[in-house]
């Protein structure tokens, strides 16, 4: 994002406004907790109700989420078990519609072209319309109507 030569970077910077959290657990990361806070809070299942006393990472990204708005959420993790680069989207939600399913499609297209990215493995899919919605991913998309995914890359 600094690099002043990089004008792909310079041309989404003219368009769009981004908001990152480089880590959305650092006193877990502290404990050596993958998913729990310090408070032992999975933090990727507390956003359909979290709390500024048990999750206050989600509950302040909340906060300015409300305040801001959301166009695109991507949640980047480190998965520990699957050897494969995956997107986990949003389309077993409630509200998922034939524009955000075009919106996945490109989006998962654009990937691909770019490198170890895969469609084959992944997590496994819900029912339609019945997708946990205390996940991250699920709970942007829903409530923002917006393209969400999670993005898994293997740490082995």
């Amino acid at each position: 994002l600094q690099r002043p030569d990089d004008t792909e970077m310079q041309r989404l910077l003219e368009k769009a406004d981004l908001y990152l959290v480089p880590n959305m657990n650092p006193d877990g990361a502290f404990h050596g907790n993958l998913r729990t806070n310090a408070a032992g809070q999975d933090l990727n299942r507390a956003w359909l109700e979290p709390s500024a006393e048990r999750s206050p990472e989600v509950w302040f990204v909340q906060q300015e989420m409300k305040r801001h708005g959301v166009d695109l959420f991507l949640d980047i993790h480190g998965d520990e078990e699957i050897p494969h680069v995956f997107a986990a989207g949003c389309e077993d939600n409630p509200g998922y519609t034939p524009r955000l399913e075009r919106l996945e499609q490109r989006f998962r297209e654009e990937l691909m072209a770019r490198g170890e990215f895969q469609i084959r493995h992944g997590y496994p899919r819900s029912a339609p319309g019945q997708a946990n919605l205390a996940l991250a991913c699920n709970f942007v998309g829903q409530t923002y109507d917006c393209l969400a995914f999670t993005i898994e890359m293997p740490f082995k």
